[in-house]
């Protein structure tokens, strides 16, 4: 399926699925430091780095198709789940909104203006914001397909990149782009440019991993993240340009570096498990908010071990989840019966 990259003869590349099995539990530990339990988290997690980790991903499996095969191809693996991972998220949202209201006694009032209330509308567009990925991504891939089919590849990088800067721009506006939810406009035009430089590039950067010559610079990419992190709130000519331009430099340069990184890493078998996450990082990805946000209470955040014992539990929690989606219903997450 995937000859022409190496090590893919079953399909899968396993220091990819490394890569993306961290990346997924980047946004998790991400979203809780946001989101859960603000400023838990060491500052280096909020640096931007994961997406744009699994857009390239996504673009190096990128395969060209007629339109309405791709179509098809992307709605099955993309827009089938997006669906099922937000009717999920909505019944365990209102199951718990229900028995909370029986709890508490507080008649049926709120649960059913939760249902249809003047503001239930709204609340369905936001009820799982990491869904938007799925949306995303089906956009990015179509987007890109337009652009490649009428421009060279240069032209193609340099369009995206375009793209890219009209994202940045309206994601520091959001009066622009007031759908987000639903139809992430800004960050599907801002994550294009790596899923383009992965359809483009994926592939020769993958045969640099595997090249002895070349791994050593690899791992010098890591020197342009540290320097321009280090040096944005220092050097006054860096602020020139926003942050998040710095941060499109030291995404390309971060991708890079973390290949050859995942590549020996993905031998430790202490790490192991990171690979079984990769494998599913769509299934994480979509239902880690829910699970934080109904069951990552006041208790986990009093001490460090309350927090690694939560994170423990949700890392079973995930596993029982994606047992249950691969085996009883894989249809429903865009994969096919094995």
């Amino acid at each position: 399926m995937n000859a022409d990259l190496p090590h893919a003869a079953s399909g899968r590349i396993s220091y990819l699925d490394f890569l993306k099995g961290f990346s997924v539990l980047w946004v998790v530990l991400m979203h809780v430091h946001y989101e859960y339990d603000p400023g838990c988290m060491p500052s280096w997690i909020t640096l931007p780095y994961y997406m744009p980790i699994f857009c390239f991903v996504s673009g190096v499996f990128f395969r060209e198709k007629p339109w309405h095969e791709l179509i098809a191809a992307k709605a099955r693996t993309l827009l089938v789940p997006f669906l099922t991972f937000y009717l999920f998220t909505l019944l365990l949202y209102k199951l718990h909104e229900l028995l909370l209201a029986l709890h508490q006694k507080t008649g049926f009032r709120p649960f059913t203006d939760s249902l249809f209330g003047p503001h239930a509308v709204y609340s369905y567009q936001v009820l799982n914001g990491a869904l938007w990925f799925f949306i995303g991504l089906f956009c990015i891939t179509l987007l890109y397909a337009f652009l490649k089919k009428f421009l060279s590849p240069i032209m193609t990088v340099g369009a995206s990149l375009a793209c890219s800067l009209a994202g940045l721009f309206l994601w520091a506006r959001p009066e622009y782009n007031p759908i987000t939810p639903l139809f992430p406009l800004s960050h599907i035009l801002y994550f294009l440019i790596y899923f383009t430089l992965g359809a483009l590039y994926g592939k020769k950067l993958l045969q640099l991993v595997e090249n002895g010559h070349s791994k050593f610079l690899l791992l010098l990419c890591i020197i342009p993240v540290v320097l321009i992190n280090a040096g944005y709130g220092l050097l006054p000519w860096m602020r020139l340009l926003p942050y998040m331009a710095w941060q499109m430099v030291c995404s390309a340069c971060f991708i890079a570096f973390s290949l050859l990184c995942a590549k020996y890493l993905d031998g430790v078998k202490l790490l192991r498990p990171l690979r079984f996450y990769g494998k599913n990082s769509l299934i994480v990805f979509a239902t880690h908010m829910p699970i934080f946000g109904l069951y990552y209470h006041a208790w986990f955040k009093t001490n460090t071990f309350g927090k690694i014992g939560f994170f423990i539990l949700f890392l079973g929690i995930e596993y029982l989840l994606i047992l249950f989606f691969n085996r009883c219903c894989p249809r429903l997450i865009g994969k096919r019966p094995q």
